[in-house]
């Protein structure tokens, strides 16, 4: 008798094959261009040019509520992949202490009901925290390859410069030159973002040959925005993210490339900018009358601390101190998320009034108030073993000037932070999360072009 065992084997197996195929579907929402799409949406939803010109605020429900289904959505399909098999993620160096944070995040939260602290400043800074995790994991599963990253920072710094450049067209249009100085570019909360990449700007021109034109426009104008800005945090961080980029270069020739390339920088500014600007007065007297007014108003809020309104930053320390050691317990454990304080709000003497407070402009005090020690302690931990790993690997990496720049510009939040409270605040933990992602996944990333993604086995 015939055997035919092995004749009818092979369509079995090529059932079984076919039916391990992932659908059309599949392959479409886990493809790197969907990857790359599902991270990209909600970075810029929450900073462009069209919602620039808009008053919704960070903090408003407009900005809030598309950033989570946004952020729902990339998450939905990252754990799905993961818990199909589809997808396959490494771990990183980061994955615990953010996991950490999440857990030290909903144990604040839960204590903070428990303290009858307000049930929807709870969820706003609990929904702060988790934003900036869940986009760590999303980032860091759904995106592998260096060149997505590369195309992704290209893309928000096309959308920066596009808002930069938004700001100053707004800001003209609102100043009559008369009498007026140039109006200041504030930069709240995420707005900041032109001043906070500019490092990577830097880095990326100093370091590599790729289109210096593009990036010494790009360059020039960030400067300019950064210095209109009239933000003293904002300098600072960045002189700060400048000198650790310095310390950071893998070799002395970067170091002194670096120093060169920035001492020509300020030559050409200052002979540039010091004609234009005397040109300039003469057609507005009162340009820089509001610059000036900045510069000379620090010495007044340092050496005036019996002014409300002039030492109001160091009376809202004073006030969240206070109520930190008010116990043992708070001390240690703080207020628990949504915790207010009393304090003064009010930028003048007609509108100062003493009350609830919930802004606390130190992000480390943020932290230390309502989540304790501990959870200011794994951050701290989070952000060193950040910089730490990640200054090894950059040196390793195919792109060491990209990924020393997104530390660098780490650096300059981290700086920026204990005048602002920025760290993982909405939306800017979107941006944190991505640049801790980034270097992560460069470095890691040693597959050969051509390679097949693992979103696609």
């Amino acid at each position: 008798m015939r055997d035919v065992s092995g004749v009818s084997a092979l369509p079995a197996a090529a059932q079984v094959a076919k039916d391990d195929l992932p659908s059309p579907f599949w392959r479409a929402i886990t493809s790197r261009r969907t990857a790359v799409l599902l991270c990209l949406l909600p970075l810029v939803y929450v900073d462009n040019p069209i919602i620039r010109l808009t008053p919704v605020a960070d903090d408003s429900p407009v900005s809030y509520v598309p950033t989570a289904v946004l952020l729902g959505i990339a998450l939905a399909v990252g754990g799905l992949g993961l818990v199909t098999g589809r997808i396959q993620r490494p771990r990183f160096a980061l994955d615990g202490a953010v996991a950490a944070l999440v857990v030290v995040a909903i144990l604040a939260a839960i204590y903070g009901v428990a303290r009858g602290n307000s049930r929807f400043y709870v969820l706003d800074d609990l929904f702060q925290i988790l934003e900036f995790c869940a986009f760590y994991f999303v980032v860091t599963t759904l995106i592998f390859r260096t060149q997505d990253i590369t195309f992704m920072l290209k893309a928000i710094l096309l959308v920066t410069v596009a808002c930069a450049l938004t700001d100053f067209v707004t800001a003209y249009r609102s100043w009559n030159r008369a009498v007026d100085g140039f109006p200041r570019i504030s930069p709240d909360g995420i707005r900041a973002l032109p001043g906070l990449i500019f490092p990577v700007v830097v880095s990326v021109l100093v370091f590599t040959s790729l289109r210096r034109v593009w990036l010494g426009v790009a360059f020039a104008l960030l400067l300019v925005w950064t210095v209109a800005s009239l933000t003293r945090g904002l300098w600072f961080s960045n002189v700060a993210a400048l000198t650790f980029l310095a310390i950071a270069s893998s070799t002395k020739g970067d170091r002194l490339r670096l120093i060169r390339g920035l001492g020509l920088a300020v030559v050409a500014v200052a002979i540039l900018a010091v004609p234009g600007i005397l040109l300039a007065q003469q057609w507005a007297p009162h340009l820089l009358d509001y610059l000036e007014f900045r510069i000379t108003y620090t010495p007044q809020q340092l050496l005036n601390p019996a002014n409300r309104i002039e030492a109001r930053r160091e009376l809202e320390v004073i006030y969240v101190a206070d109520d930190l050691m008010r116990s043992p317990l708070t001390t240690i454990l703080g207020d628990g998320l949504g915790a207010t304080y009393q304090g003064d709000t009010g930028y003048s003497a007609a509108t100062l009034t003493f009350g609830d407070r919930h802004f606390i402009h130190d992000s480390y005090l943020a932290y230390w108030f309502r989540m304790g020690i501990p959870g200011l302690v794994i951050y701290l931990l989070l952000a060193w073993r950040f910089l730490a790993t990640g200054l090894r690997q950059s040196r390793q990496a195919a792109l060491p000037g990209l990924l020393t720049g997104l530390l660098a510009s780490f650096v300059g939040v981290l700086t920026y932070s204990v005048t602002s409270d920025t760290l993982l605040r909405h939306p800017t933990g979107l941006f944190t999360a991505l640049a801790m992602g980034a270097v992560f996944i460069v470095a890691s990333d040693n597959a050969p072009s051509g390679a097949e993604p693992i979103h696609d086995v």
